[in-house]
């Protein structure tokens, strides 16, 4: 069921992405990738002299055969508005979807947030990042050296994650890593048509707002050049972990078991096209940095 949202896009269409590469002079490899109103900078360094060579009393006794990815996230600090608010939607149940959880804070603990200023590192994006790039670079070609990535969130209207993951693989490209191929992300949220919630509309790439409304779950979808589910992420009712009843009627589990063919098949279709588009963001650098034939 296609249907137009607020922003007039359609359920399965993305918001307009626009990049630009070798932003940051200083950096071996950058993108700055803005998808709607969510923007991210990455920048690569590297290959850097690795650091993580594993040292006993200050000797070091094993050498990595192969070189390392480190990433670093930063993001803005919240403001005292946005933790009120999101703390005010969980408490209705109604930030089912949201990709930075926020937990119920006191008026104190708020104010404090609130006067902090600067950036603030978030530590599971950092390792589930490392964890993916690394199955994308070609360490063996980079012994004892270490490939450092670092995202910076610049604003969040949703799709953080999908746009760092897209604008990472570019960054790389960038700086000339060698690499097996590149990744994208593809987001997606389910919602109820019916009270049932045996009738599902699918939006693909939420924007905050829409992750803030009362939904079924949502979804995160990392995906290779060729096609390869690498990474995915589910909420409920996509998990059937705690949420799920204690016995599933084989009319739900056949509903749980469509779900999860629709969301493949949606991800597998927005990830082709986000394939395509990066395809053709390289094409045009490659074209734009060769020699004219006299």
């Amino acid at each position: 069921m296609d249907s137009v949202r607020p922003d007039g896009r359609s359920s399965e269409a993305f918001r307009p992405l626009r990049v630009a590469l070798g932003v940051l002079e200083r950096a071996d490899g950058s993108s700055l990738l803005s998808l709607g109103e969510t923007r991210v900078l990455v920048s690569v360094y590297g290959p850097l002299q690795s650091e993580l060579s594993t040292r006993s009393g200050g000797v070091a006794v094993q050498t990595p055969r192969e070189g390392t990815c480190q990433v670093t996230w930063l993001e803005p600090e919240p403001t005292l508005s946005d933790i009120l608010t999101t703390t005010r939607e969980a408490h209705r149940g109604g930030v089912q979807g949201a990709p930075y959880p926020v937990l119920p804070l006191s008026a104190e603990q708020a104010a404090v947030r609130s006067r902090a200023t600067g950036l603030r590192r978030h530590p599971a994006m950092e390792t589930l990042l490392e964890r993916l790039f690394s199955s994308v670079i070609i360490l063996m070609e980079y012994a004892s050296s270490c490939i450092h990535v670092i995202v910076q969130v610049l604003h969040h209207d949703g799709g953080t994650l999908a746009a760092a993951v897209i604008a990472a693989s570019l960054a790389l490209m960038d700086a000339g890593v060698s690499l097996r191929g590149f990744l994208v992300a593809v987001p997606i949220l389910a919602r109820s048509i019916d009270h049932e919630q045996a009738d599902v509309s699918w939006l693909v790439d939420p924007t905050l707002a829409e992750l803030r409304q009362q939904s079924l779950g949502s979804s995160l979808w990392v995906v290779d050049q060729t096609g390869n589910i690498c990474y995915c992420r589910l909420e409920a009712p996509f998990a059937l972990g705690t949420s799920a009843p204690a016995s599933l009627s084989d009319t739900n589990a056949s509903m749980y078991l469509e779900w999860h063919q629709d969301a493949y098949r949606i991800a597998a279709g927005a990830a082709e096209k986000l394939c395509s588009w990066l395809r053709s963001v390289m094409e045009s650098q490659i074209k734009d940095a060769l020699p004219e034939i006299q």
